[in-house]
């Protein structure tokens, strides 16, 4: 499986939006600056296992729905 950065940015930003939070709010609650998300959801960078885990906490979420590729 190859990972995307653009298909975990898209991911990201659609289970943040479904549990009505703003990138500052998931930022706050992972101790990170909004602009971190933000390059995550960009498909800038790669969140950290760390930040990985914590997106799943914070977003109620597997790390597979994260991670997975959208299907076509």
């Amino acid at each position: 499986m190859r990972l995307s950065l653009l298909s975990i940015g898209r991911n990201v930003r659609k289970l943040r939006k479904s549990q009505g939070l703003l990138q500052r709010d998931v930022a706050h609650q992972l101790g990170l600056q909004r602009g971190a998300i933000a390059h995550i959801e960009r498909g800038v960078s790669f969140p950290s296992v760390t930040v990985l885990i914590g997106l799943c906490r914070v977003l109620d979420c597997t790390a597979d729905s994260i991670l997975r590729k959208a299907r076509a």
